[in-house]
């Protein structure tokens, strides 16, 4: 890895993925150095129990834009962002997913477009859903979501998210759990920083397994709730 910072930083959070790394890998820098962008990809273990931390490490030593983070024990959903995004060394950075659900080059285009839109935090709008269950769950969290803090989304946590690692400092993000991306979202509206949500054609997960279960629903529900609870203690940072 170049001493130098990278253009860009993009954070994949994995979790009992051994077997998504190098497909994930050969895609995302395949695609960035084409479009000749100076870039690093920062893979984070986030506690796995199978040997995700050994192929992460293999295969950052064969690419010099792969950075191998180790979380143990698993810090929770946000928590392992978070310690991707600390670690990254990008003018710009981001996390998306680690089941190719969004293309190398839509997360490309939600980039270029926080690149050239100051102040700016940029993510992910998805089109389509994997399944009528999921669009279902998905319209129910964003209706929550909007009827709990007064505005009007159709996806909160819709991948990539994108800004300038000064705006992701300001921010100062400290979920821990899936309310990660609720938590970006509300204080960059809040913190008058210029959210703006970019279309992107999400796939069939390509690689791995979904986690989500009955009990990561009933999960989302609580923090979702704690979260709002916890609101006003928030103080989102305006920017200069």
């Amino acid at each position: 890895m170049p001493n130098s910072r990278p253009d860009f930083s993009l954070v994949i959070p994995l979790y009992n993925e051994e077997g998504v790394i190098k497909k994930l890998v050969d895609e995302l820098s395949g695609e960035f150095s084409r479009d000749g962008l100076d870039y690093e990809i920062v893979l984070v273990d986030n506690g796995s129990r199978d040997a995700t931390g050994k192929t992460m490490d293999a295969v950052a030593s064969k690419n010099p834009h792969v950075k191998p983070i180790h979380v143990m024990p698993n810090a929770g959903f946000g928590g392992g962002i978070l310690a991707g995004m600390n670690a990254a060394r990008g003018n710009y950075i981001g996390f998306s997913t680690g089941g190719s659900q969004v293309t190398a080059k839509d997360i490309l285009k939600v980039y270029y477009i926080s690149k050239n839109n100051k102040n700016s935090v940029c993510k992910g709008k998805r089109l389509w859903r994997e399944s009528a269950y999921r669009t279902i769950l998905a319209t129910a969290y964003n209706i929550l979501f909007s009827v709990l803090f007064f505005v009007v989304s159709v996806d909160v946590d819709g991948y990539p998210f994108i800004m300038k690692r000064e705006i992701f400092q300001a921010l100062q993000i400290r979920s821990k759990n899936f309310m990660i991306f609720a938590e970006i979202y509300m204080k960059a509206k809040s913190g008058g920083y210029n959210l703006i949500e970019v279309p992107v054609s999400y796939r069939k997960r390509v690689w791995g397994n979904s986690h989500l279960s009955l009990h990561t629903i009933l999960s989302f529900i609580v923090q979702i709730f704690q979260l709002r609870l916890a609101w006003r203690s928030i103080q989102p940072v305006k920017p200069k």
